[in-house]
């Protein structure tokens, strides 16, 4: 059986539609999953960060309490600070300052 250039032509065609929308799903998949992916790892940070915090402060409060060092007052991390892990723009500080 043989197919004149113009079936042949159509039939291409077909196919290389076909294949272009298959692309574009396949895409809009792929891109879904890597959204999927950014939320879940930036949201396993965040926690590490607030968890980091959290023993930080813990054992910064625990060294104080039994070895107070003259003059030292030491910044522990507040709600406020650590509501703003994630956030751009708002720096983290903490630890002891002299002389305050």
């Amino acid at each position: 059986m043989s197919f004149t250039a113009d079936e042949l032509q159509s039939f291409n065609d077909i196919l290389e539609k076909k294949l272009a929308a298959h692309r574009r799903e396949i895409e809009r998949a792929f891109d879904q999953r890597l959204q999927t992916l950014r939320r879940e790892i930036e949201q396993r940070f965040i926690t590490a960060q607030r968890e980091i915090i959290t023993t930080l402060t813990q054992k910064l409060a625990e060294q104080q309490e039994y070895h107070p060092g003259p003059g030292l007052r030491v910044k522990t991390a507040t709600t406020a600070s650590a509501a703003a892990i994630g956030k751009p723009g708002r720096p983290l500080t903490g630890g002891a300052t002299p002389g305050h």
